[in-house]
Formats: structure tokens, sequence, C-alpha cells
């Protein structure tokens, strides 16, 4: 009853927020983008976080916005080789401005929103952040997304296989570090080595790495700190992209390719994409080929959602799947090779010495998992004056099958089935005298259940609800920023 009412009054908030600024006045932002020497940049970017929209320069290095709010907004500019400019611009008293991009092989005054009630440039906040771009990700030669992010300092990662890795900060990991993907942070079962994290490498545009105590935010489970994922930003107004992407790895023989259709017309936005991922047992100088150890993976992910001066509200669905091997390591005595699991003549469970097709077969070995995630997550960012109230409500449903019988190979033992609802609505206030504050609440409602014949944990019920605020405030070249909480 809790989470109904709960999500009733999320519903009403929100339309009550788009019915009060529906009459507000509207205006554009235009403006050119040079370089020092005064030649135009083609195809910089224009980005505004709070409408997560923006747009590109032509070929003269001009730009031009419609449909914007007549208020403060923040706007980001980028173009590769040249420094982000991050700027403050208040639309009542300005509609033109030109910018200078200066050449950089670093951006050094990146935006960062991990753990924070409202944005900050990365050098303003206390906690230490990691950035992590999509080329960096790219360069990297992972099987998974945590796998891409362990070469970060003070990141690490607890792994059983190429498809389960789980993230370690500062020696902290399991439920001490929250996951937040699509504005909802990621629930399936964290708690254990078998379990990974349930998200497509390929959405990923960007990364943030909060290397510390998020708990203002994120309730206590941030103890470690917070990785947040972030998709990439919606096309300009009036674009359309299809993009296709292939990766190809030795060392496992992974074969892997991700399609994603894009647009943005009118007022509509839409984003829809499929990947599929399957590798073989990987090697190493030790081992040589580790029986079991490859995987197989599918996703599906689509958001649809209307984007426009007054803000954005954007609907996310995805489906997970992962199928990856247990390595258990068992070998023989004589010989020290991987042993697997037969039928042995007599119908019994025996063991043979594992074959060379074995480890290059992309079909996957005893014992193994299904495991599948669902999720819908419901995203709104509404501009009140100068101010502007976040409300985010998601939905999981994580379902993850343990097969260890070659009796019987079609019979689970474990099947945990975990459903959760998260919430979070927060408002942050205009700037008043140079004080920035938001105050929110949020939290989750969860119901796990046990559905196999072997038992690891109790089911279990929770309900957490927690309400907070926080408050920033820059002196000169200090900037203090704090805040209270209750769960």
């Amino acid at each position: 009853m809790k989470n109904i009412l709960i999500i009733l009054f999320l519903f009403v908030l929100i339309i009550h927020a788009k019915t009060e600024v529906i009459d507000a006045p509207r205006i554009n932002l235009e403006g050119k983008i040079t370089d020092r020497s005064g030649e135009a940049v083609i195809g910089a970017s224009i980005y505004i976080p709070e409408l997560k929209t923006g747009g590109l320069t032509n070929n003269q290095g001009k730009f031009r916005i419609d449909n914007l709010p007549v208020r403060k907004i923040q706007i980001q500019i980028s173009s590769v080789g040249y420094q982000l400019i991050v700027d403050n611009i208040d639309l009542s008293t300005t509609n033109v401005k030109d910018y200078i991009l200066e050449e950089s092989v670093t951006e050094i005054k990146e935006v960062a929103i991990t753990g924070q009630a409202m944005k900050s440039e990365l050098s303003k906040i206390p906690s230490p952040i990691s950035i992590v771009t999509t080329a960096k990700l790219q360069q990297q030669a992972s099987s998974n997304i945590i796998d891409a992010l362990s070469t970060e300092p003070g990141v690490s990662q607890i792994t059983t296989g190429s498809g389960i890795s789980k993230p370690v900060i500062r020696g902290l990991g399991y439920n001490r570090v929250v996951v937040v993907n699509d504005g909802v942070r990621q629930e399936g079962q964290q708690w254990g080595d078998e379990h990974g994290i349930e998200i497509d490498e390929n959405e990923v545009n960007r990364v943030e790495i909060l290397k510390g105590p998020a708990s203002l935010m994120y309730g206590s489970d941030a103890m470690a700190g917070v990785i947040n994922f972030f998709t990439a930003p919606i096309l300009p107004e009036g674009k359309m992209r299809l993009n296709a992407l292939a990766n190809y790895q030795t060392n496992n023989g992974l074969m892997a390719y991700s399609i994603d259709f894009a647009g943005h017309k009118n007022i509509m936005v839409w984003d829809l994409r499929y990947s599929e991922k399957q590798a073989h047992a990987y090697q190493d100088r030790t081992d040589g080929y580790v029986y079991n150890s490859g995987f197989s993976e599918n996703a599906l992910t689509g958001l649809l959602g209307i984007s426009n001066w007054w803000g954005y509200s954007h609907l996310s669905l995805s489906y997970y799947h992962l199928t990856p091997g247990i390595v258990e390591g068992n070998r023989d005595s004589l010989t020290g090779k991987f042993l697997k699991p037969v039928i042995l003549s007599d119908g019994t469970a025996g063991e043979a010495l594992a074959s060379k097709s074995d480890f290059t077969s992309y079909s996957h070995q005893m014992p193994y998992q299904q495991v599948s995630h669902y999720k819908v997550a419901w995203n709104n960012n509404i501009l009140l004056g100068d101010g502007s109230l976040k409300a985010t409500l998601g939905y999981q449903q994580n379902r993850r099958q343990e097969f260890d019988n070659v009796l019987d190979p079609n019979q689970y033992g474990l099947y945990f089935q975990l459903h959760t609802v998260n919430y979070d609505v927060h408002y942050q206030l205009p700037e008043i005298k140079g004080y920035n504050l938001s105050v929110g609440v949020n939290g989750m409602y969860q119901n796990s259940l046990n559905k196999g014949i072997e038992f690891l944990v109790p089911e279990y019920r929770l309900f957490d609800i927690g309400a907070f605020v926080v408050a920033k405030k820059t002196i000169g070249k200090l900037d203090i920023s704090g805040g209270l909480r209750i769960d």
C-alpha cells in the first residue's frame, strides 16, 4: 500500500508541475563558435543538461537552439581537441552569445553529476571522481563494462569468469557500492560472487565514478561510492541516426555487435538498440584455456519520450539476458588438466577430461547460469522558474537460475527472483546569494523470492524511504558543501 501511494503521489506531482509551466514564455539561443585564430569550429556540440537536448554548429560555426525557457540555464560546448566550455546564461537578458574554444588534449572543466543534488564542476567537488568517456571505454580490451572500468585508479573488480564482474572501490564492493543506470540504482543479487552487473555496455556513453561516501543521495549502501552510467545525449531536433558497431577479441574468440537507431522529431525523442555477444573459454599463461569460462549475452533497450522547453519526460525499457558458465576449476590429479561433468555408462554422474572442442565451443557447459533482467524507468525533469523538479520512478525484475545437474540439465537448483520499485523526487531551488540548495526524498521497495529446489538465502521484503537536504556555497576559491539525511 505504501509504494502504491508513493507512485500515485509522484504521478500527480509531475502532472501538476507540467500544468504550472505550460503558459511560460520561450526564447531562442544563437551564436557562433570559433577557435583562437578566428576559424569557425564546424560540428561543435552545444548541450543543455537540464533539457537533455542541444545542437551542432554548421559550416560557418553558427548554432541556433529554439524553444528554450526564459530563465537561467547551463550549456556545455565541446569539440574534439578543444577544452570544454561550461557557461551559465540568463536567457531573460541574453539570447545571442559567441564562444572561442581553446585547444587542449584534456578537458579540465568537465561537469559531474554523480552523488550530487546539483550540477558541479569536477574541480569543485570534494570527493574524488573519475570520468570515463566513450572513447576511453572503446579503447579497453574488455568483455564487460565493469572489466573496462577496473583500470581506473581506486577501482578494481571481483570476477569469476568473462561474463561476471563486480565493481570494487577502494577495497569495498558488493552492497557497499551503488550502481546507477537510467537514473535508477541497479538491483540484482549483487551480494554474491557469481552475480555481475546486468547492463549492456554498448548503451553506455559516459561513466562517472564517485570514489567516496555518497549516502546523502543514495542511502547507506553508497558508503564506498557510486558508479553512474549515462546513455548518449538526445539528438538535436530534426536529426536521426543509425549506428552499428562490431567487436572481436582473439583471447576468447569474443564476437559482438550492436545496432542503434535514434531520433528527435518535433518534441518526440526515441532510441532503440539491440546488442549481442558470445565468447568461448578464455586463456591465460598458466592454465591455457580455462574450462567453462565462456558466455553469451543479448540485450534490447529502448527510450521513448518528450523533450521540450519545459524539460523532459522519458520512458526507458530494457531487457538483458546473460548465460555465463561457472568456473569451478576441477582438475585431474595426475595430469592437472581440467575436468568436466559427464554421464557415465551406468547412468550416474562422473567426470572426464575436457577436450579442445569443449574449450572453443560457444555452447554453454555445466554448470551455468541463466540471468534475465527487466527494467522500466520513467525520468522527468521539469523547469519551475529558475529551479527544477526531478522525479524518477523505476521497476526492475531480476531472475537468476543456476543449473548444475548433468543428469537433468534443464532442472535448476537455485532460482532467485527479485522485484524492486525505486523512487526519487528532489527539487533544486534557484540560487540565492551564492547558495545552492536541493531537497528531496528517495528509497525503494523490494520483494525477494526463492523458487528453486535449493535455498541459499532467505526470502525477504524491504521498504525504505529517506529525506535529504544538500547545500553548496562558493566563497572565492573555497567550495563548501554538506547536507542532512534521515532514513
